[in-house]
């Protein structure tokens, strides 16, 4: 039988009770939150971090696949999850131990930040694994590199980036997974009032990296394998409206030929990790960020008769084919969460132009 590992942190009120029942109810709360935190912390994870379910005595683990006892898992609701309910309980209670956890769970992403600026999908420790990736740890912390000043067009972006030339360093954006760990290290740098510098400094080196493989569109891909040197270029990318193609192939290609990705709910998610390093950092870069990625998906919105939102577009923004079962055609789950993301971009800048899509 599996315990599915789903953190729900429970928040507490510990103003005036309006009996005493309600005072012994909050303390057998934070009594059983703690068992909780110790439990997740002392006996589930591993290197600090965490997968997304085990059995009940700890033998079977599994994230999107079996897992070893050196393997954990940064997509959600893997480790960055974990983190943010831990960060929930030392908010509610203060208590250190929650904080230990956190720092131990950020600590463990560290491990497995790629030099390419953001994180795969699981982080591996055992000794024979971590030569196949390019993790920082293996070199050494180094500083983020300047932006190279050079008036020639760059080709860099997806026509570079799919062929996955340097293996082992390749950043991914889907399901959520270096967005996820990006927000959780960002929010515990915070906590430790910015005084931890590793935490610091791999927080902005991710999202360096993340703002310079945005599109001048506002778009992103679905990972990249370099930090990037600078943005791709217009040159190559050129910011235009999405339209229908004149012909495509009613045949799967047996190829991933997406440039511009919302699958997965992934400009949300981008959307969503620049707004708390605005909050967080005060950095208007990022709110420019999260604006630009917004003035996308108004270019990616479909004309009539379908005027909803695709999977993926290719750089001249028509539908592509992604996986065999990802035609290129509109899709509702992701128009739906990219309504949501308008709106919530709409609420933070005041701006009603994120609106306009949506009726």
């Amino acid at each position: 039988m599996k315990m599915w590992i789903l953190p729900i942190a429970t928040v507490f009120s510990f103003g005036a009770a309006a009996s005493p029942g309600w005072a012994d109810l909050a303390k057998d709360a934070e009594k059983t939150l703690n068992r909780a935190i110790h439990f997740f912390h002392k006996e589930v994870a591993s290197h600090g971090g965490y997968l997304w379910a085990y059995s009940g005595n700890l033998k079977l683990r599994q994230g999107e696949g079996r897992a070893d006892e050196h393997t954990i898992w940064v997509q959600p609701p893997g480790t960055p999850t974990i983190g943010e309910a831990f960060l929930d309980a030392y908010d509610a209670t203060g208590d250190a131990a929650a904080l230990r956890a956190a720092i131990d769970a950020g600590e463990a992403l560290l491990a497995g930040q790629l030099e390419s600026g953001g994180w795969t999908y699981h982080v591996r420790f055992a000794e024979n694994e971590r030569p196949r990736y390019r993790y920082r740890q293996r070199l050494g912390v180094k500083p983020i590199p300047t932006l190279v000043r050079n008036d020639k067009p760059s080709k860099e972006g997806w026509a570079i980036w799919k062929q996955r030339k340097i293996k082992g360093n390749q950043t991914t954006l889907d399901d959520d997974t270096t967005q996820a760990a990006v927000r959780f290290l960002a929010r515990l740098d915070k906590t430790l009032e910015f005084k931890n510098e590793r935490i610091h400094e791999a927080v902005k080196f991710a999202l360096a990296s993340l703002l310079r493989s945005q599109y001048p569109n506002g778009g992103w891909s679905h990972n990249y394998d370099r930090f990037p040197s600078r943005p791709p270029s217009e040159h190559y990318y050129p910011i235009k409206p999405a339209g229908y193609p004149t012909t495509w192939s009613k045949t799967w290609p047996k190829n991933w030929l997406g440039c511009y990705i919302t699958n997965d709910n992934q400009m949300s998610n981008m959307i969503d990790t620049m707004l708390v390093a605005w909050e967080i950092y005060k950095d208007k870069r990022y709110l420019a960020s999260a604006k630009k990625a917004g003035d996308f998906l108004i270019l990616a919105q479909m004309p009539d008769p379908q005027p909803a939102w695709a999977q993926q577009y290719n750089a001249n923004m028509e539908p592509e084919w992604s996986r065999a079962f990802e035609p290129p055609s509109v899709t509702g789950g992701e128009s739906q969460s990219i309504m949501r993301g308008l709106i919530k971009l709409a609420r933070y800048t005041g701006d009603t132009k994120y609106l306009k899509p949506i009726p």
